[in-house]
């Protein structure tokens, strides 16, 4: 098998990996339990609510916060996904309420609460 071949098996195992609603309710957990009070709101949107998801699709998640956090905190959320889920094709927005309500959901007409 060639290389070629080889990655395109790995990314449609991993696409079919990461459909599976129990990474999702994995990933909700995680983000609840490290955010904690700070969390306002978990939300999914792009190709996979959509329904219009490939194998090089990422998931689009916006974490809204009642308060900005620094990126030494980013960063150490970034790490716990990575040591949980290895390479994974979450795409994450840490925002604030304002920027959700003054920017992106102006723009994303499709999305749904993870929380």
């Amino acid at each position: 098998m060639d290389k070629i071949t080889e990655f395109h098996i790995y990314l449609v195992d991993r696409y079919k990996k990461f459909r599976d609603k129990k990474y999702l309710e994995r990933l909700k957990e995680i983000i609840n339990n490290y955010f904690k009070d700070k969390l306002y709101k978990i939300i999914i949107f792009g190709s996979y609510i959509k329904g219009n998801m490939h194998p090089l699709s990422d998931i689009d998640i916006a974490i809204i916060l009642k308060e900005n956090i620094d990126e030494e905190e980013r960063m150490k959320f970034y790490k716990l996904i990575n040591k949980e889920f290895g390479l994974n094709p979450f795409e994450f927005h840490i925002i604030s309420i304002d920027q959700w309500e003054e920017w992106y959901k102006k723009f994303i007409d499709e999305y749904k609460e993870l929380n």
